[in-house]
């Protein structure tokens, strides 16, 4: 792996930050479409001189590469939990110093990591019962955003019990995973913390984990 790779790599990364993640989205397109081993890649991330952008961006491109080598068409659905997050929603500005824009930045992440692949998706914004009313605020924001059709805002109030659909044996909120795995007819589901911490792009291993168990399963249905 090229050292001169890490040039112009950031060794300070700001999640809340828009040009951070436009300049952490140029650098993984760059390492993506160079021809070195991805795990050439993660080994380089793992030395103590890799700038901290260049350590994000690596994860990203074990993602990336994945999905576009994929053949196969997925349907995804990821489920973003909400609870107190009219701010986290809300752009960063010296009126909202916690500001995250994190609905838009999620969108962006979806799209750049499936970007010309055979993957589907949806996005579930999720309020647990938010006082703050955080699925409105949800809402409004994925109907001003070209990918706002990939949105689907939900309420669990509202939602349960219910006596039919994806949610019929689901008694109770119970948790996100529960939620997200026994009861969204997806093919594949994967949930994300509001707080950007865990970046959705970076869940390559849970699906490929998914494609091979799959396989695994058509091969001894066919005997």
């Amino acid at each position: 792996m090229p050292t001169g790779y890490f040039l112009g790599a950031k060794t300070k990364f700001d999640l809340t930050e828009s040009a951070d993640q436009q300049s952490l989205y140029a650098l993984a397109d760059r390492l993506v479409d160079l021809r070195v081993p991805t795990d050439e890649i993660a080994d380089a991330a793992r030395r103590d001189d890799a700038p901290l952008e260049f350590k994000i961006a690596a994860k990203l491109v074990d993602s990336r590469r994945f999905l576009r080598y994929n053949k196969r068409p997925l349907k995804l659905g990821v489920v973003f939990a909400m609870w107190g997050e009219q701010n986290r929603l809300r752009p960063k500005s010296p009126d909202n110093p916690n500001g995250e824009d994190a609905l838009r930045v999620k969108l962006e992440q979806l799209a750049w990591a499936t970007k010309d692949t055979p993957m589907s998706w949806t996005l579930y914004a999720v309020d647990d019962g938010d006082p703050n009313d955080s699925g409105s605020l949800a809402a409004q924001i994925a109907a001003d955003h070209p990918l706002g059709d990939k949105v689907k805002v939900l309420w669990l109030d509202k939602a349960l019990p219910a006596a039919a659909g994806p949610l019929k044996n689901l008694a109770s909120a119970g948790s996100d995973l529960d939620l997200l795995i026994n009861h969204l007819p997806l093919a594949l589901a994967t949930a994300t913390d509001k707080d950007l911490g865990n970046p959705i792009v970076m869940t390559p291993e849970a699906m490929q984990a998914w494609i091979r168990q799959r396989k695994a399963e058509e091969a001894r249905a066919r005997g």
